[in-house]
């Protein structure tokens, strides 16, 4: 959290390689950086506190909309475990397993992605 604060440019220089299976040419990163640089240093800590510190597993059991959920098989930041975790919790929850990317499979596996999301609408 510290260091979110004190070196917001510094955390998100060493945050957006790690969401990454697949090294990223140097321009993107920057861009990711840059855009992730727009969201104020106050909003940025709220959000990294409250995913750190509540839980959210009961709420989970609540939802009743169709729901995908999109996880990287390397995602270093989130164990891809957790994906389990959300479809036992979540009724009716579709899990979509990305062999090939991290944290963003929207960005490494792009057309992938693109497919099941329009495949999951489709059915909606």
């Amino acid at each position: 959290m510290s260091d979110v604060q004190e070196d917001r440019e510094g955390f998100l220089r060493h945050l957006v390689p790690e969401m990454f299976h697949q090294e990223q040419p140097q321009a993107d990163t920057e861009w990711m950086v840059a855009e992730c640089m727009k969201l104020p240093v106050g909003p940025l800590s709220a959000i990294l506190f409250d995913q750190s510190v509540r839980d959210y597993r009961e709420i989970l059991t609540t939802i009743e909309i169709p729901t995908l959920v999109c996880w990287g098989q390397h995602d270093a930041l989130l164990p891809v475990s957790g994906a389990g975790d959300l479809k036992e919790r979540i009724p009716h929850a579709e899990v979509v397993i990305f062999k090939d990317s991290g944290h963003c499979p929207f960005i490494e596996e792009t057309e992938k992605f693109n497919a099941v999301v329009e495949d999951f609408v489709g059915r909606l």
